[in-house]
């Protein structure tokens, strides 16, 4: 399991965007715990809706969603592969996770079941931190170091 988590990461480093991706983590972060609308991002980035689905993050294809259920329990950024695995990632503006901070992620887990690859919590502090088998708190600058 531990080598697939790295392998996700490490795939998140194959960004061709850098610049833009700093920007969607910035508006993510400032938005946290509100719903997020595609169109406002996509204006604040500065990128038309065609170039909004077609980034190309990693080598793999992936669509880009955000999650909210009945409950209002949300998760930032759901990136969904052709073969519908999942990853989750939640945005926070603090130097410290907590297990609450997963909550979101985890209830997507729980749907999803074999589905779900990892949660990550991206948050600003320095430590790569494990929740879980399938959950980590990653520092938000790890996703330039790779």
């Amino acid at each position: 399991m531990q080598n697939l988590i790295d392998r996700q990461v490490r795939q998140l480093g194959e960004i061709e965007r850098t610049a833009q991706l700093k920007a969607l983590l910035g508006l993510l972060a400032a938005r946290s715990g509100q719903l997020v609308a595609a169109g406002s991002l996509e204006s604040d980035l500065r990128i038309s809706r065609p170039l909004a689905r077609q980034l190309t993050w990693s080598a793999e294809l992936a669509d880009l969603y955000h999650y909210r259920d009945h409950s209002k329990v949300e998760v930032d950024v759901v990136l969904e592969n052709r073969r519908r695995q999942v990853i989750g990632i939640e945005v926070k503006a603090a130097s410290t996770v907590r297990a609450d901070d997963f909550a979101g992620l985890r209830r997507l887990a729980e749907k999803l079941g074999d589905d779900f690859i990892v949660g990550i919590v991206l948050y600003t502090g320095t430590a790569t931190l494990p929740f879980g088998p399938k959950f980590r708190a990653l520092p938000v600058s790890a996703v330039w170091q790779l």
